[in-house]
């Protein structure tokens, strides 16, 4: 993937009413990972304390567990995932972090059959998924984050291997005692053709942390995790073809993410508009051949603990498109006060109603030992309802290799040459493997994309071969010198220890200057109560005209000042809806100063101001 392009002006799209519904759930109950099912009428999601599989109308009607009383029921801990296949009479049940094992009573997944329904599970049987094709020369490490395809056929997971991670996605094929997941094929961006590939792009690709977060809803291609540039971002990859587009480019951290059923809107979590790990993605110019050693550090650093998870990612809409180069903030779906914080829900594109104007909401307590309220928040967006594009099959196109056969980052120990697109180079070693102290190293000489900033100096992370699964030590070291058209410098000696009890520890400095502006430092290890998203005060400005007064409202999310479209402006016994300019016609006669007053969701704080005469 390369750089990012120089920001130009973009039409930015209005910002819409956030309204928050909930259905409430007995005392005891802690839901996870909500997703619509059933064509919206349902919702089906997990009791966090038991890992218990529920159901309630969309209406917060008919609650039932679907696995309390089941004996045999398989011990999916760790944040496991759930989904319903579109007969409703299959669910997929997943651990959260699995250990790779694909038989017996503690297999990494799992295809729960019931019939007649899921709701009606009145005879039921557990078939663990055998994943085994994904075995080849190297051991998997882990297997983490499942969603299932809308075609109900296919599933994908993302692998941690000693040479790297992989997001797979298999074909579902039922046998006499169990599923296979068929024909893993890789889908993370393609890489290197030969050792003596120069092309960047490709070695980039190969050396990210990924992770893959959605299937798009017509099943053609996935959303994923990655850091191009050592940014944290989402990607989106076409199954057939392996073309991949950047929808993400804002420098903090953008993960979970998924599009609307009609694909015109764009949820991701995230830290933006926080300042906590923009250092690291300050200059732009600097590619992310170090991605793998730095996300491998810094996720677990930050969200493994319930200390990190108190500074969660959150929900911000964009249209389908991205945030334009990270020029776009977009705006929140929650805002956070009193004794909730931030909660990422994890389920990719099931938390859209198929009309696209819902999404299902994760929300966390801050509350130790107690990791959600008992109810289920819904935002309900101020559009119009609309139909969902067809899906398709999520097969995957003869680029992506077999699980089996891939080859990632630290398959081998070897140093590479590759060049910038205009001009001068980067030598790249890569040594050891995941879990045995492996090391990515580079030295930049005067390389360049545009031919007009050139990058000079070395970056490098690396980790002892000391700890377990994402328990290691990691150090950080970056000098490098941006100079040409745009300016700047890296300068990193950080040490990372996730292996520290009973939270991990960070040392060192950053000190990341891109064109005379400084980075925001690294921040501590802690909540982030007074960081979090919170609701935007409204902007009313009223102008009479021959005809009445025109109303105008808008907001300023962050220093991004947008009108806010379908926003209600009452005044009298008379309301009206604003347009896509922001702005509506109230009829009010010369002389007449009634006060107007504006709401629009949740989100916003209502204003109200009186015509001038």
């Amino acid at each position: 993937m390369a750089a990012r392009s120089a920001p130009n002006a973009v039409d930015k799209p209005a910002y819409i009413p956030v309204e928050h519904h909930y259905l409430e759930l007995p005392k005891d109950l802690q839901p996870q990972f909500p997703i619509f099912i059933a064509e919206g009428r349902e919702i089906l999601f997990q009791d966090e304390p038991t890992n218990t599989v529920w159901i309630i109308g969309s209406d917060g009607s008919n609650l039932l567990c679907i696995t309390c009383d089941f004996d045999d029921r398989p011990n999916t801990r760790g944040g496991g995932f759930a989904y319903a296949l579109p007969d409703g009479k299959r669910l997929v049940l997943t651990h959260g972090l699995a250990m790779g094992i694909d038989s017996g009573p503690d297999a990494d997944a799992w295809v729960l059959e019931c019939a007649p329904s899921i709701r009606d599970c009145a005879a039921h049987r557990f078939l663990p998924i055998d994943m085994s094709a994904d075995r080849g020369t190297f051991t998997v490490m882990q297997r983490r984050t499942w969603h299932l395809a809308p075609d109900g056929v296919h599933l994908g997971w993302m692998e941690v291997r000693p040479d790297g991670t992989l997001m797979i996605v298999a074909r579902l094929q039922r046998e006499a005692d169990r599923y296979v997941a068929a024909d893993p094929r890789v889908v993370n961006p393609i890489g290197p053709k030969s050792p003596s590939d120069d092309d960047a792009d490709r070695w980039e690709n190969l050396s990210q942390l990924y992770e893959l977060k959605s299937f798009t809803p017509d099943g053609k291609g996935i959303l994923a995790v990655g850091l191009p540039n050592n940014n944290v971002d989402v990607i989106r990859i076409d199954l057939e073809t392996g073309h991949t587009t950047r929808l993400t480019a804002h420098t903090d951290w953008d993960e979970d993410s998924s599009l609307s059923p009609d694909q015109r809107l764009f949820v991701v979590n995230s830290w933006r508009a926080r300042n906590r790990l923009d250092a690291l993605a300050w200059i732009p110019q600097i590619r992310g051949f170090t991605g793998l050693m730095i996300g491998a550090a810094i996720a677990p650093y930050y969200v493994s603990t319930w200390t990190g998870f108190q500074c969660d990612l959150s929900p911000w809409l964009l249209p389908a498109r991205g945030d334009d180069n990270g020029q776009s903030l977009g705006q929140p779906l929650n805002v956070y006060d009193g004794e909730l914080t931030a909660g990422n829900n994890l389920s990719g594109q099931q938390v859209w109603s198929p009309d696209s104007t819902m999404v299902l909401l994760q929300e966390r307590t801050r509350t130790k030992g107690v990791s959600s309220p008992n109810r289920i928040a819904l935002a309900r967006l101020g559009r119009e309802p609309t139909r969902p594009v067809p899906v398709a099959s999520s097969a995957v196109g003869a680029w992506a290799p077999s699980a089996k056969l891939y080859r990632g980052p630290n398959s081998e120990e070897r140093t590479v040459v590759v060049r910038g697109k205009a001009g001068g180079k980067a030598t790249i070693t890569y040594k050891g493997a995941l879990g045995a102290g492996p090391l990515t190293a580079v030295v930049f000489d005067r390389f360049t994309d545009d031919g007009a900033t050139f990058v000079t100096g070395t970056l490098s992370g690396s980790a002892r071969k000391g700890g377990s699964g994402e328990k290691r030590s990691w150090a950080i070291v970056a000098d490098v010198v941006v100079s040409g058209r745009h300016t700047g410098k890296l300068q990193m000696d950080l040490s990372i220890d996730n292996t520290v009890q009973p939270l991990p520890k960070l040392t060192g400095t950053v000190n990341a200057v891109y064109d005379g502006k400084v980075a925001p430092p690294l921040p501590a290890l802690a909540p982030c109560y007074d960081a979090l998203p919170k609701a935007s005060p409204l902007r009313l400005e009223l102008k009479r005209t021959n005809n009445g007064v025109r109303a105008k409202v808008s907001t300023d999310i962050y220093g991004d000042i947008r009108p806010v479209m379908n926003a209600t402006v009452s005044y009298g016994e008379d309301s009206v809806r604003t347009n896509e300019l922001g702005e509506a016609m109230l009829s009010i006669a010369p002389g007449e100063q009634p006060e107007v007053a504006v709401t629009a969701g949740d989100t916003f704080i209502p204003t109200r101001a009186r015509p001038a005469q």
